[in-house]
């Protein structure tokens, strides 16, 4: 899935997932909800992320741009980020919260 239209019901694929121009390290997360409150700059350092329902994690720089919304850049590289997609805050073992791709 490369991108999805919720009002017209259409889902978007593609068959050049494994294509160049599909590996990003960054994305903006909108809608973001924090279990505990707002995470601590402590916890931000130490912040790591997964995405969609990947086995793979990241170690992430959160930058924020607005209360609900953030720039992240993952320390490696991922393919196939798309609007609509969920991201999963950790800090250690605990999960913090988590956003959607913008």
């Amino acid at each position: 899935m490369i991108k999805k239209d919720v009002e017209k019901n259409i889902v978007y694929v593609s068959s050049k997932y494994k294509e160049p121009e599909m590996i990003r390290n960054s994305f903006e997360a909108s809608e973001l909800h924090w279990i505990t409150g707002k995470p601590s700059k402590e916890q931000i350092k130490n912040l790591r992320v997964k995405i969609r329902h990947g086995e793979n994690s990241y170690k992430a720089l959160f930058k924020p741009l607005t209360s609900k919304r953030a720039e992240i850049k993952i320390s490696g590289c991922d393919q196939g980020f798309a609007p609509g997609q969920f991201v999963v805050f950790y800090s250690g073992k605990f999960c913090l919260g988590c956003g959607t791709i913008a």
